[in-house]
């Protein structure tokens, strides 16, 4: 995973863009670019009005590597590994998240919110060992077919009542069933649960020139990447 994060934690966000398309080509996977101000980029295998949104942004300041390479690449290794399948889904790189999600504003809005069951958001995944989850009340009623409490339990996932912003709430906003992942230090997650006396591992570089890819493993790539094949899609 770590070959697809340098390629595309890279400065500027057509840089970036570029980078991931690329990739899409080497692996023979069609897609199209959706957006009337914004360039999502958008994988689509059967799609329908039930289909199922798997997304992450691409744009970023600076490098990027956590936020939001990382996510990135754990897309790129869903795409190459469910090419073929039968089921109903958009993997989505969105544009212009940290503008204020306007990229997953637009491809609802252009999609049309009624041909979306539901939506799980990636967003910094590379930096920790541990999985946070959030999800709305509908996100969680949709999810509930897949035994939601057995899967927190079996993959040791801790569930938080929110996360900060991202094209999540975007969703959210239109009453789409959604769920929401990140990786996270120990520090973060005792951050998250409102201890502000701590100074969480993420802030030291999120939107700073020190996110690169030497500042983590991808085992936390992995761990979120082997939960959603074996837990949600598959």
């Amino acid at each position: 995973m770590i070959n697809y994060l340098n390629e595309i934690a890279v400065l500027g966000n057509e840089n970036r863009r570029n980078a991931i398309l690329c990739i899409l080509d080497s692996i023979g996977i069609d897609y199209k670019i959706v957006g009337n101000t914004t360039k999502n980029i958008v994988v689509s295998f059967n799609p329908t009005n039930e289909r199922l949104v798997i997304g992450a942004h691409y744009d970023a300041f600076y490098y990027g590597a956590n936020d939001n390479a990382a996510a990135c690449v754990i897309l790129l290794n869903l795409i190459k590994n469910l090419k073929g399948t039968n089921k109903s889904i958009d993997f989505v790189f969105f544009d212009k998240e940290e503008a204020g999600g306007v990229g997953s504003k637009e491809f609802i809005s252009i999609v049309g919110k009624n041909n979306i069951k539901g939506m799980i958001n990636l967003d910094m995944c590379g930096l920790g060992n541990n999985i946070l989850l959030t999800y709305d009340k509908i996100g969680k009623a949709l999810f509930d077919f897949k035994c939601m409490e057995d899967i927190i339990s079996d993959s040791q996932i801790q569930v938080l009542s929110s996360l900060p912003f991202g094209d999540y709430n975007c969703f959210v906003s239109n009453n789409i069933p959604s769920i929401f992942i990140i990786n996270s230090t120990d520090k973060d997650i005792a951050w998250f649960k409102g201890n502000m006396s701590i100074f969480p591992d993420f802030a030291r570089t999120m939107h700073q020139q020190t996110d690169t890819s030497d500042t983590f493993s991808d085992k936390g790539m992995i761990m979120i990447y082997e939960f959603l094949k074996g837990k949600i899609v598959n």
